[in-house]
């Protein structure tokens, strides 16, 4: 199995993902929002994965 750079990449997003994830969790869920900012990032991810 070869590595490429866009395993590498989906990696590092799924990573930053999380963390970016647990920091605006707090902030959004304050707001009702948890839901579409995860629907979103989710959402660009899954583009970026197929790319």
């Amino acid at each position: 199995m070869d590595i490429t750079s866009s395993d590498l990449e989906l990696a590092f997003l799924s990573a930053s993902y999380s963390r970016v994830r647990e920091q605006f969790g707090l902030i959004v869920s304050e707001h009702g929002l948890q839901v579409a900012v995860d629907s979103f990032l989710v959402d660009a991810l899954d583009r970026i994965g197929r790319s």
